[in-house]
C-alpha cells in the first residue's frame, strides 16, 4: 500500500501550474525529495496568490465614485443646514429694533461675493453647454490650452459656495455673542484672501487663468490708453512726439534710419514705439561694452512689448467681460461701501444709522461707482469706432450713455428738496429709465443675437434631454424675449438708489439680472460663433477659387 505509485489529485494545492507535467512519485523512495518539492511548490503558489489578490484588495479598498459623490452631497447638505441653523439662531438673539440693521450690514459685506459666486456657477453651465454643442469657446475668447473647463469652474464655485456663507455665519454668530472685534475681522479677512488669491504670483490656483482675467480687466478699465482722447497722456505724447521728431531728423541726416512701417498701432503709440526702438539702437551702436547696458536694454524690450500690448484692438473677450460687468454694477457699489467701512473701521459699529456719513447709503460715491461699468463700455465703443470706423459702434456707445442719467437722477433724491424731486427730477428719471430699457432691449434682439439660427447653441453632439427641450423650440423665443424685457425694467430698480429700501429685494433683483445675463451669454456667443464660421467659409471659398484660377492659368499656358 505504501510502496505503490501515487498520483496527486487534480485539485491538490501542491500541484504545479497548469501546463506542467503531473507530479508522480514514490512515497517510499522519495520522501525527502517530496518534502522539498512540496515546500517549493507551496511557496510559489502562495506568492502567486498574493500577487493576484493585491490589485483586488486595493480596488476593494477604494469606494466607488457614486458613493463618494453621495457622501459629498450629504456633507454639503449637513454643512448648509448647520450654517442656516447657526445664522438663524444668531439673528434671533438680536433685539427686534436692531435685527434689520444687523442683517442689512451683513448683506452689505457678503452680498457682492454671493452674487459673484452665483455668476461663476452660471458661467460653468454656459461652458458646459458650449462643450456639448461643440462650440469652440476657446477660439472665440482667444484662450490658451490651459484654460479652465466647466468642471474646474464648478470646482471654484463650490469652494466659493462653502467659504463665503461660512464666513457670513461666523460673522453673525460672533457678533450676536458679543465678540464684536472677531466679528468685524471676518469680512476683512475674506476680502483680503480674495485679493491675495487673485494677485498670487506663483503657479498655483490657475495662474494663467487669473492672469488672463486681470489682463482683461486692465484692458477694460483703460481702453483708451495711449490715445489722444486721454488728456494727460495726450500731453505726454505731444512732448514725446517733439523729442522723437528731432531724434528721427538727426538719424535721417546721418543715414542711420531708413523708411519703416508700423501696423496695428495708432499714431501716438507708433511714435512712442519707435522712440523705444531708436533708443535701443543708439545704446547698442554707441557703446562697444554692452554688459553695462544689458539691464537697461532688457527693460526697454519689456516696455516695447508692453506698448504693443496696450495698442491691440479691442477683442471680443474685452467687451464681452465688460458687458457682464454692467450687470454687476450693484456688486461694485456694495464693494465700494464695504471697503470704505473697512478702511474707516466702521465694520460692526453704530455707523449703520448714519446714512449721510462717508460710507453711508446716501454717499455721492455710490452713483459714481455704479456708472463705472457703463463708462468703461462707452469708451470701448469709442475706441472701436476709432479703430474700425464702423458707425454702429457709436450707436452702441449711445446705448450705454443712456444709463448715466438714470443713475445720477435717482441719486439726486437725497440731495435736493422733496418738491423739486417730485415735480422735476422724478419725471426725468422715469423718462430716462424707459428710454434706456427699450433701447437696450432693442439692441439685444437686433444686434447681439442672431435670429436666423437662434437656439443652434443647444444642438448637442449627443442626445440629451436639455437639447431635446431647447433646440428649435418656439417657446424659447418667447421666453427669452419676454424675460429679457421684464428684467430690463427691473434693471431700473437695481440701479436707482431711492428705490433700494429692502436689502432682500435688491439681492433678488440683482440675482435676476445675473440670470438675464446668463441667458444673454448663450445667444451672444452663438452669434459670434456664426460670424466666425461664415468668415472661415468665405476664406475657404476664396482659397478654392484662387487654386482653380491658378490651375486654369497653368493649363492655358500649357496649351499655348
Amino acid at each position: 500500500m505504501f510502496g505503490g505509485l501515487v498520483t496527486a489529485p487534480s485539485n491538490s494545492p501542491h500541484l504545479r501550474k497548469s501546463g506542467s507535467r503531473p507530479v508522480v512519485f514514490d512515497l517510499a523512495t522519495g520522501e525527502v525529495e517530496n518534502g522539498v518539492e512540496e515546500d517549493f511548490s507551496h511557496s510559489m503558489e502562495t506568492n502567486d496568490l498574493k500577487s493576484a489578490s493585491t490589485p483586488m484588495s486595493t480596488a476593494a479598498m477604494m469606494p466607488s465614485p457614486i458613493l463618494l459623490w453621495r457622501f459629498k452631497v450629504l456633507l454639503f447638505f449637513v454643512w448648509g443646514f448647520s450654517c442656516c441653523k447657526i445664522g438663524w439662531d444668531s439673528v434671533m438673539r438680536m433685539s427686534v429694533d436692531l435685527r434689520d440693521l444687523f442683517l442689512y450690514e451683513a448683506f452689505l459685506y457678503y452680498n457682492p461675493l454671493l452674487l459673484v459666486t452665483l455668476m461663476v456657477w452660471l458661467w460653468g453651465i454656459n461652458l458646459w453647454v458650449f462643450s456639448q454643442a461643440n462650440v469652440s469657446y476657446a477660439k472665440i475668447f482667444d484662450l490658451d490650452q490651459s484654460h479652465l473647463t466647466h468642471r474646474e469652474i464648478w470646482k471654484c464655485a463650490t469652494w466659493m459656495t462653502i467659504i463665503v456663507p461660512t464666513s457670513m455665519t461666523a460673522y453673525l454668530y460672533l457678533y450676536s455673542h458679543g465678540e464684536v472685534p472677531l466679528a468685524a475681522s471676518q469680512p476683512v479677512l475674506l476680502y483680503c484672501a480674495v485679493v491675495m488669491i487673485l494677485i498670487f504670483p506663483f503657479d498655483i490656483f490657475y495662474l494663467s487663468s487669473r492672469y488672463y482675467l486681470l489682463r482683461t480687466l486692465w484692458r477694460i478699465v483703460l481702453p483708451l490708453q495711449w490715445d489722444p482722447l486721454s488728456p494727460f497722456l495726450f500731453l505726454l505724447v505731444m512732448v514725446l512726439m517733439e523729442v522723437l521728431s528731432r531724434m528721427l531728423k538727426r538719424m535721417e541726416e546721418g543715414s542711420l534710419l531708413k523708411g519703416f512701417k508700423v501696423d496695428s498701432l495708432d499714431s501716438n503709440g507708433a511714435y512712442l514705439f519707435v522712440a523705444v526702438i531708436v533708443l535701443k539702437a543708439n545704446l547698442r551702436a554707441s557703446f562697444n561694452s554692452k554688459s553695462i547696458w544689458n539691464p537697461i536694454l532688457e527693460k526697454l524690450d519689456i516696455i516695447e512689448e508692453y506698448i504693443i500690448e496696450l495698442n491691440y484692438a479691442i477683442s471680443f473677450s474685452d467687451f464681452f467681460v465688460a458687458d457682464i460687468l454692467t450687470s454687476m454694477a450693484k456688486v461694485f457699489s456694495d464693494l465700494e461701501r464695504s471697503v470704505c467701512r473697512m478702511v474707516h473701521r466702521q465694520v460692526a459699529t453704530i455707523a449703520w444709522f448714519e446714512a449721510d456719513s462717508v460710507c453711508g447709503s446716501h454717499s455721492l460715491a455710490i452713483p459714481f461707482v455704479l456708472v463705472l461699468p457703463y463708462l468703461f463700455r462707452f469708451f470701448q465703443c469709442l475706441r472701436q469706432y476709432k479703430d474700425t470706423g464702423e458707425k454702429t459702434t457709436l450707436l452702441n456707445a449711445l446705448k450705454y450713455s443712456t444709463a448715466v442719467p438714470v443713475i445720477f437722477l435717482s441719486a439726486l433724491k437725497y440731495h435736493v428738496f422733496p418738491d423739486k424731486w417730485t415735480n422735476f427730477y422724478r419725471p426725468l428719471w422715469l423718462i430716462s429709465g424707459i428710454l434706456n430699457s427699450l433701447y437696450s432691449f432693442y439692441w439685444d434682439v437686433t444686434r447681439d443675437w442672431d435670429w436666423s439660427s437662434f437656439t443652434r447653441i443647444f444642438k448637442f453632439s449627443k442626445p440629451h434631454i436639455f437639447s431635446h427641450l431647447l433646440y428649435g423650440r418656439k417657446w424659447v423665443y418667447f421666453w427669452v424675449m419676454g424675460s429679457n424685457l421684464i428684467l430690463r425694467w427691473a434693471w431700473t430698480y437695481k440701479l436707482s438708489a431711492h428705490l433700494r429700501h429692502n436689502y432682500l429685494t435688491v439681492f433678488a433683483v440683482a440675482a435676476l439680472e445675473i440670470f438675464r445675463r446668463f441667458q444673454w451669454v448663450f445667444f451672444r456667443v452663438e452669434n459670434e460663433w456664426n460670424k466666425m464660421n461664415s468668415k472661415t467659409n468665405i476664406q475657404l471659398s476664396e482659397k478654392d477659387l484662387t487654386e482653380e484660377e491658378e490651375k486654369l492659368l497653368v493649363s492655358n499656358e500649357h496649351n499655348v
